[in-house]
């Protein structure tokens, strides 16, 4: 027996060399994967040992230029099991339908359509990653039917981080998968194919997006903390639950959901199964719980005709048959009244631009990150003009209650100045023009641009020169120093709102007039394309479905 256990020794301490020595040589060129280490066999003699613990996974890291620490293996982890839904509410699981990742990059030629990965977060480098994910709803949800519940599931595979935020956010514009196919890690991308969408693009090399890195709501769905490997879910959120609503009842405006880490700093990046993973079980899916149909009207109840008594006969008379009773009118129970529910939705502008005060025209500032408001020093009026999709957002026929409007006021040398709202009358252009330094004194005009004399440059001009708006105020706020301001709703904002979400085509949004009656009152606000997402012009809206 001592000379069995002394055997048993030495295997072991052999089998733990060879482990380390793997350890130390393992690496790849991407990113670093744990190495295969082969254990020789314990003797035959040697009685079972008790079961070692669980080994704590090992957090890894996905960008392929940094500099790495030692890897392990993720261990299998089961997705977490669907989640219950309220008694007399349906379920039904989708997996996704396409998703893609945006590598971030100024010539946008990165993509991984056809990969296995998802990434969001940023690398070592400080590159951010965002994944892009859809679901189609087209045969899973019936018509009519309410959402209840929505929740994302994901398999969360690898990592260079702990434990960081993350944010589902509402794509406004359709994207593509194409058959790019990362390779080793795929932290690197892989060069874009025909239809993929990229840091730039839509839809590789023909459609761009407005906004480099996606069009999305910048108020984000849900939030949810992503740690180390293994499920990851976004659960139930009103704007889910809104998301969903919108896209059971018009599939045209699906264009899924788009997910952002922690962009904050470096060394953030987290690794998601795609819908091209080899496990069909850890592969993205969205479980939904919805009420179908219409509530019943009580059955009407059937009548009970009277007994009848027969007739009797005798030798001498007939006892005449009694005439049945009526029978009772049955009376419908009344269909329950459905009480209206007020929801609530944030909307990002989709296009704005500058009027800038010049007798030739020819100055505007489509895609520049500022818009302005008021005089500058001067005595060079500014006025900013300012849109959003209500009707691509809010379902048909619902009944506007609320309407705010916040921006992010971000230079000025004026003090406090009025600044107020006032609805367009006239459709506008926003070109590609991007003004240099601050901003503030435009660029050239190009095809489309609003300027002071055109609605659209140079086809198409105002009726009035500085915009054609209606002359009573929709709303009203003072704006001081730099930071978030807010238009709270009034009963005229509510009205023009409820317009455009009416009749789209008269959906021309607002202007903004600062203080135009002397100089040096000028306010620079962010613009839909400023960089920081948080600091766009955001509609916040309430409504309630059906009128």
């Amino acid at each position: 027996m001592p000379l069995i256990r002394s055997r048993s020794r030495q295997l072991l301490f052999a089998s733990f060399a060879i482990v380390m020595i793997a350890i130390a040589c393992g690496g790849g060129d991407d990113e670093v994967t744990a190495p295969v280490v082969t254990v020789g066999p314990a003797p035959t003699s040697t009685p079972a040992p008790t079961a070692a613990p669980e080994p704590t996974s090992t957090t890894v890291p996905v960008d392929s230029a940094e500099p790495s620490p030692t890897a392990t293996t993720a261990p299998a982890v089961a997705v977490a099991p669907t989640p219950t839904v309220p008694d007399g509410v349906q379920s039904v699981t989708v997996t996704a339908s396409k998703d893609n990742t945006l590598y971030e990059s100024t010539s946008g030629e990165l993509s991984n359509g056809a990969g296995m990965a998802l990434f969001v977060g940023k690398t070592g480098r400080g590159e951010a990653r965002r994944a892009l994910i859809q679901f189609d709803l087209t045969d899973s949800i019936p018509s009519g039917a309410t959402i209840v519940t929505a929740t994302i599931e994901l398999q969360l595979d690898r990592t260079s981080s702990g434990e960081s935020n993350g944010t589902v956010h509402r794509v406004t514009a359709d994207w593509g998968e194409g058959e790019s196919d990362a390779p080793a890690e795929e932290g690197g991308g892989a060069p874009a194919a025909s239809g993929d969408a990229t840091w730039v693009h839509r839809f590789f090399d023909a459609e761009t997006w407005k906004s480099q890195g996606g069009d999305f709501i910048a108020e984000p769905s849900a939030e949810a903390i992503l740690g180390g490997f293994g499920a990851a879910s976004f659960g139930t959120t009103e704007g889910l639950v809104s998301d969903v609503q919108r896209w059971a009842d018009d599939a045209s405006s699906n264009f899924g959901w788009i997910i952002i880490g922690d962009e904050s700093h470096g060394q953030t990046a987290k690794r998601f199964v795609s819908a091209q993973g080899e496990d069909p079980g850890q592969r993205p899916r969205l479980v939904i719980g919805f009420s179908a149909g219409e509530p019943q009207a009580a059955p009407e109840p059937t009548a009970i005709p009277p007994t009848q008594t027969p007739a009797t006969v005798s030798p001498v008379a007939t006892t005449p048959t009694p005439t049945p009773a009526p029978a009772p009118t049955a009376t419908p129970a009344p269909e329950p009244t459905a009480t209206p529910v007020a929801q609530s939705f944030s909307i990002t502008a989709f296009k704005d631009n500058t009027l800038y005060e010049s007798g030739a025209g020819t100055l505007s500032n489509g895609s520049g990150t500022s818009l302005f408001a008021g005089k500058t020093n001067n005595g060079s009026t500014r006025r900013a003009l300012i849109a959003f999709d209500v009707a691509g957002s809010i379902p048909a026929g619902s009944r506007i209650t609320r309407a705010t409007l916040d921006l992010m006021m971000t230079r000025t040398i004026a003090g406090d100045t009025a600044v107020s709202l006032h609805r367009v009358q006239t459709d506008w252009g926003e070109g590609t023009s991007d003004a240099p330094g601050n901003e503030g004194a435009g660029t050239d005009s190009t095809d489309g641009d609003a300027t002071w004399l055109h609605s659209q440059f140079d086809s198409k001009l105002w009726t009035n020169s500085g915009g054609d708006f209606s002359p009573q105020s929709s709303a009203e706020t003072t704006v001081g120093g730099a930071g978030a301001y807010t238009w709270e709703s009034t009963d005229q904002m509510v009205i023009d709102v409820q317009r455009w979400l009416d009749d789209p085509s008269e959906n021309f949004g607002w202007i903004l007039l600062g203080d135009e009656t002397r100089g040096a009152t000028a306010k620079r606000f962010a613009s839909t394309q400023t960089n920081d997402t948080a600091k766009r012009p955001i509609l916040r809206l309430e409504f309630t479905r059906g009128g």
